[in-house]
């Protein structure tokens, strides 16, 4: 809630807000900001959508977009989407970043059929993405939360699913068809 009341707006929209953090929301002060405000607002809220990245990342990020033919913006999203916690996360198995990011960690994901353990890891289109089913207490929640994903009417907002992936949810695997830059949250003001 304290990053919600810091940016002025609910960067997650597939959770939604309770009255009282709607109330909460409502009671912040929208105050013009300068460009460089602005800027530093939109910086937090990128890292914020993508599970706290580091300031040093976003930079070398940024670099490595400005080197890329095109637009460095476009490009930078592109790289973005590119890593493995990122793809993780598009497949609707984790509710958050840093769920992804822990399910990498602790050696659960496969690219490939090669156990990756960086959620910086790049991947490409034709990678074959699994989560290891060895561990049955892992993969009896991931199914409960990708069962409630797929059967979920009741509530209101729910994630798309990715165009760009072709996943089945009964193995947890995903085949990475295209990386998709058009398909990420926009945030509006």
């Amino acid at each position: 809630m304290h990053l919600i009341r810091s940016l002025g707006q609910n960067i997650w929209p597939t959770r939604p807000l309770t009255p009282k953090q709607k109330s909460a929301l409502f009671k912040v002060k929208k105050t013009k900001l300068s460009p460089f405000g602005t800027h530093m607002m939109e910086k937090r809220t990128l890292s914020a959508l993508y599970g706290g990245l580091s300031g040093s990342y976003q930079k070398k990020i940024q670099k490595k977009a400005e080197i890329f033919p095109g637009k460095s913006g476009e490009n930078f999203v592109f790289f973005l989407e590119q890593r493995l916690d990122s793809m993780v996360f598009r497949m609707n198995i984790c509710s958050t970043f840093r769920q992804a990011r822990q399910l990498i960690l602790h050696h659960k994901v496969y690219v490939n059929h090669r156990c990756v353990n960086i959620p910086s890891y790049e991947v490409q289109p034709g990678d074959i993405i699994r989560i290891s089913p060895h561990d049955s207490q892992t993969f009896q929640t991931l199914s409960r939360h990708a069962l409630s994903f797929m059967t979920d009417h009741s509530s209101k907002v729910l994630p798309k699913k990715p165009l760009h992936l072709e996943i089945n949810y009964k193995t947890f695997q995903c085949i990475i068809i295209f990386i998709n830059v058009t398909q990420i949250i926009t945030i509006s003001n």
